[in-house]
């Protein structure tokens, strides 16, 4: 069974908020814009991107995130819209 963690405040929340600010930042191209919205949210905005190449850098987070087969037993979403003119 699988267990969700809300983490709504405190150190542990901020230790993986950074963690996952830098895999997000490291996987991300010259020109993404990353903002951190709140307490361990992150806007990220990908410009000029195909949702295949979307995939790539999800899939980039998600290895630096979790590096070395580190659990962290705290689930995270990735949403993404894309318009196309």
């Amino acid at each position: 069974m699988e267990k969700a963690i809300l983490l709504k405040e405190g150190k542990r929340l901020e230790e993986l908020s950074e963690r996952l600010g830098e895999a997000i930042r490291s996987s991300l191209r010259r020109g993404d814009i990353l903002n951190r919205y709140g307490s361990g949210q992150f806007l990220v905005l990908l410009i000029n991107i195909t949702r295949e190449n979307c995939g790539i850098i999800e899939r980039r987070i998600n290895q630096k995130f979790m590096a070395e087969g580190q659990r962290t037993g705290v689930q995270y979403h990735i949403n993404s819209v894309i318009c196309e003119a």
